[in-house]
């Protein structure tokens, strides 16, 4: 169809954009409902060996878990933690790897691990294999109260797997409780008396207290399914005190009751830690995400589930980061509607036709720039969806970020095209305007490509906007020499219409004549400025933009992630070994009096031994996530440390990593480390990510003793574990699944042995032929010496590892390992030992950095793009120089605030250079021809209108996200403020760097120079 019959027929124009309205909700909507996460990155192997400490945990579980893991195609890393009875390993996959057969990285885990498990005892606890993130601090925390007697069993049996089982959740910490368990005491003087040996009993438990399958028997048409059944306790296999009625044979041939030599409990474990919130007791869950989960998706999940009312429990949120995330979502959402209301608007007044008052107030060229303006946004929500980004804040501030400058193309449209007077010279008009309009939105997507590049995998917040102004500009393109001609053609063979542009110039009211001509004087004394002081502001321009990249050299890239939100999170670090008990105490008087602060909401802690945990809730409308830092350093917790993971604005948190083959060699070195760099002025805060472990107590064997008495040192090793631990010999099926039993030596009466009762443990030797069966006490046969455990050891790469952390003001980290690595190598390291100064923060400190490199490349494919439109070399050069100081005053601004360069402010800077390069070009190219003063104060007169509407329309969409109140959306913030003023600033250097350029351009060429 030729375009100027396509022109002619406004209604096909118009129902067409409305089909792709239709079919661009629908996209939005069936994406939103079927979008997939990406595939997790991370997934977290634990196995729990209770009773076991670090070292044996690294030697039988972690070591073979990492050797296991590490066989899975696709693992980049593997990291690892052993502290005592638990080990925890976290692998870090390939999203383009998949595992073997395409079954996925989590069935290959599976396999792995439940290998590994099988070689393990009984005692051991089953893997759980969760999705897993690289942070771990809660994204979901509350705390639960039950209804009924059984509440922490429920909370463990019922709960927990509940909410383990939602997509997206990672690992679920329940606090303040411990699993049920089945514990048998015996009395070691009664056993000892009885000459019966502690591992008699447990074996005897193990193989009489079970469940057997006897098979399949199949008689006539029927099949019989058997079952040997030996479980105590008469068909009512819950009643634990049937164990008591287990004969037990002894020696002199009697039988005996387990109940005669033991006493038995089904009890709670004693718990791993202790909850409390506001300093009272009660049960929290704390929600580790998932790698890649959408967390306001998340948040929803669990909110259904835990107002099921078949739950017997009362849940009292106390930090819900996916609810905070979604409400940040809908100020993006409502700030991006009042943008584009106020972008249309604006379109509208900028294009309404200034008609006698006795006309029509309607004019069809204004309404449908506006009405373009809703469309253009949900064209591009539709294509970003259909890529497979959902539409977060993250993706709605892009949008919000180009439809200012990608609105500029249809106001540059509707500007030619409402002055034409036939369909010919509408289509005459549309082919000039093509070649500039193509060449300013590929010039705009070619600034954005370098962000697009460094996020090639869509991970950070950056690429994700970049992607979003890049479809703004491309669609709004289309849509300006697409469906959008025809509509500003409406009127054009409309009577009304002629009579209004008889009438436009006599009718015009008085305030428009009052702006129109204060702003002619200015454009006519910055005309006259610009002939006659053309150095002066070529210098000053280059004078700024030295400036400008000075303060962003000065201030650095800063790689600091910045968490926010309604809550902080807080380390408490206590002496090793402190119960757990303790730690509680002395967190839950921390808890009663922060929380009485103003601004503070609830106080969540969680102790353990030797170290806690608080989550701290405030009202953002009242104190910031900064003051509520201090309020909580204003109360120190006696013999405790208080530490902040999360960085700030402010402050950022550096690991320096120590490697090498042994942990306490690892740790001595940190040590070092960390006391050399006290001396560094650099250095705010010092934080050793390890610390001395409980008191140990080592039995040292008297081996000619133990050869004597005819007891090996492994029967008494066992001994000891079975006296002071007791482990599981086996698991009891029940009604409500699987609960350990453990088999322990007491004192009198079945009471647990006290540290000053270890050397009195009974060692109880198996028959031997000879009917000698010498019974020892503990000290007779070792020594016992005073030591310390190493609370956890940690690999990487399945090398051991030892880190600290450092507190720097927030700075470029590459500067930082440069001050720091005098310190560093000053540092004695013996061969095969090495350290690192946190290799995470300097790979995206040097990504962002590369921005640089790729900008002035895609600087460079302007210029040429430019220069193929323009066939010339000088107007590009023009252009790409008026944009610079538009670039270097917002840094300057932002620099003197003390606001870091990071990955918002990198997008929001590559954003502004596209829309920059649009005004320079609109004013460059009336310009081109242009050698007098009159010339030029023409050309400048009959493009000012555009260019003050495209930067009115971008300004006015940017002002919403200004007011923006969340913590959350500081990004979102930054780029609406170096949008909004770095348009301000290329509007001006389009009027003042470019004709002064221009100028000195075209009087050379006139004197043949």
């Amino acid at each position: 169809m030729k375009k100027s019959l396509w022109l002619e027929r406004r209604k096909a124009s118009l129902c067409l954009m409305t089909a792709v309205c239709i079919i661009s909700l629908f996209v939005i909507l069936s994406s939103g409902r079927n979008v997939k996460l990406n595939e997790s990155d991370y997934y977290s192997v634990t196995i729990r060996h209770y009773g076991l400490n670090a070292a044996e945990m690294e030697r039988t579980v972690t070591i073979p878990l990492e050797d296991a893991m590490s066989e899975i195609p696709g693992v980049i890393s593997v990291q690892s933690s052993s502290e005592n009875g638990i080990s925890k390993v976290l692998i870090h996959f390939s999203r383009r790897v998949r595992s073997r057969g395409g079954s996925g990285h989590y069935s290959a885990l599976r396999e792995a691990a439940q290998m590994v498990y099988e070689c393990l005892p009984q005692s051991a606890q089953r893997p759980l294999i969760q999705s897993a993130d690289s942070s771990r601090i809660p994204v979901w925390s509350a705390v639960v109260t039950g209804d009924d007697s059984e509440g922490s069993f429920n909370i463990e049996k019922i709960l927990k797997p509940r909410l383990e089982s939602l997509e997206g959740v990672g690992e679920v910490l329940i606090s303040g409780i411990g699993i049920r368990e089945v514990v048998v005491t015996l009395d070691q003087e009664k056993i000892a008396s009885m000459r019966i040996v502690p591992s008699l009993i447990a074996m005897i438990l193990a193989k009489n207290d079970m469940l057997f399958s006897g098979g399949l028997l199949v008689q006539g048409d029927h099949e019989f399914i058997i079952s040997v059944d030996g479980r105590y306790g008469s068909g009512e296999y819950d009643d634990i005190s049937a164990l008591g009625a287990m004969p037990v044979l002894i020696d002199s041939g009697t039988v005996i009751s387990l109940s005669d030599i033991a006493t038995i409990v089904e009890q709670e474990r004693r718990p791993d830690s202790y909850s409390r919130i506001n300093g009272k007791e009660t049960v929290g869950i704390a929600i580790m995400a998932g790698s890649g989960v959408d967390l306001r998706s998340l948040s929803g999940k669990i909110k259904n589930e835990i107002n099921d009312p078949s739950l017997p429990f009362t849940f009292t949120v106390l930090s819900d980061r996916g609810a905070e995330e979604a409400a940040a979502l809908r100020s993006v959402f409502s700030a991006v509607i009042q943008g584009a209301l106020m972008v249309a608007i604006v379109s509208f007044l900028l294009n309404r036709r200034r008609s006698n008052v006795h006309q029509s107030f309607v004019n069809y060229s204004g309404l449908f720039c506006a009405l373009s303006v809703p469309v253009v946004c949900l064209l591009s929500a539709a294509v970003l969806s259909a890529y497979g980004l959902p539409l977060n804040r993250i993706v709605l501030a892009g949008i919000a970020a180009g439809i200012g400058s990608a609105v500029d193309s249809i106001i540059i449209c509707s500007a030619k095209l409402k002055h034409c007077k036939s369909h010919e010279e509408a289509r005459t008009s549309l082919k000039t305007l093509c070649n500039p309009l193509v060449a300013g939105s590929v010039t705009t997507v070619a600034v954005l490509l370098p962000i697009m590049v460094m996020d090639a995998a869509g991970k950070n917040n950056a690429g994700i906007i970049a992607m979003a102004i890049a479809a703004v500009t491309l669609i709004a393109l289309l849509v300006s020499i697409g469906p959008l001609p025809p509509l500003l053609l409406w009127e054009l063979n409309s009577a009304k219409r002629k009579q209004e542009q008889k009438c436009r110039i006599k009718n015009k009211p008085g305030i428009f004549r009052k702006i129109q001509r204060t702003v002619n004087r200015f454009l006519a004394a910055n005309t006259g400025f610009c002939i006659k002081y053309p150095l002066i502001i070529v210098t000053a321009g280059l004078i700024i933009f030295a400036a400008g990249l000075t303060a962003l050299y000065v201030r650095g890239a800063d790689s600091g992630e910045y968490t926010s939100g309604n809550s902080i999170y807080a380390r408490i670090e206590f002496e090793g070994g402190l119960l757990a008990e303790e730690t509680d105490l002395l967190l839950a008087a921390f808890g009663e009096s922060l929380v009485l602060q103003h601004g503070i909401v609830n106080v969540e802690t969680v102790a353990k031994t030797g170290s806690g945990s608080a989550l701290i809730a405030f009202d953002p409308q009242i104190i910031n996530p900064e003051k509520a830092r201090n309020n909580a350093r204003q109360f120190p917790i006696p013999g405790a440390f208080l530490f902040f993971p999360e960085s700030t604005s402010k402050e950022n948190h550096w690991t320096i990593t120590v490697s090498g083959d042994d942990s306490q060699k690892c740790r001595e070195i940190a040590e070092e480390t960390a006391f050399k760099l006290s001396a560094s002025p650099l250095v705010m805060e010092r934080v050793l990510n390890f610390k001395q472990g409980s008191p140990r107590i080592d039995l040292v064997p008297d081996r000619e003793k133990l050869a004597l008495s005819g007891i090996s040192f492994a029967g008494m090793a066992n001994s000891v574990r079975q006296a002071v631990f007791g482990p599981v010999v086996y698991k009891r099926l029940s009604s409500a699944g699987e609960i350990d039993v453990r088999v322990r030596m007491g004192g009198n009466a079945g009471q647990i042995i006290k540290k000053d009762q270890i050397p009195e443990i009974i060692v109880i030797p198996q028959n031997r032929e000879d009917g000698y069966m010498p019974v020892l006490h503990i000290d007779s046969a070792f020594s016992i010496i005073d030591g310390y455990e190493p609370s956890s050891i940690r690999r990487e790469n399945r090398r051991r590892t030892a880190s600290i952390t450092i507190t720097t003001k927030a700075m470029d980290p590459r500067r930082v390992k440069d001050q720091v690595s005098a310190i560093l190598d000053r540092i004695e390291l013996p061969p095969g030992y090495s350290i690192e100064f946190d290799p995470e923060a300097i790979r995206q400190a040097q990504a962002l950095s590369g921005t640089v490199f790729f900008f002035f490349l895609a600087l460079l494919f302007c210029f040429m793009v430019l220069g193929a439109v323009n066939e010339s070399f000088f107007i590009p050069l023009v252009i790409i120089f008026s944009v610079l100081p538009s670039l270097a005053i917002p840094a300057l601004i932002l620099s003197i605030s003390g606001f870091p360069f990071n990955t918002a402010a990198a997008c929001a800077f590559i954003a502004v250079s596209g829309m920059s390069v649009n005004a320079s070009v609109l004013c460059a190219g009336g310009l081109q021809n242009a050698s007098k003063p009159g010339s030029i104060y023409r050309s400048l007169r009959r493009n000012f209108p555009a260019l003050f509407a495209m930067t009115a329309t971008t300004i006015a969409g940017t002002i919403p996200f200004l007011f923006l109140r969340e913590s959350e959306n500081t990004l979102v913030r930054t780029i609406a403020f170096v949008t909004a003023l770095g348009v301000g600033c290329s509007t001006i250097s389009a009027v003042s760097i470019v004709p002064a350029l221009m100028n000195l351009f075209n009087k050379n060429r006139m004197s043949g120079k």
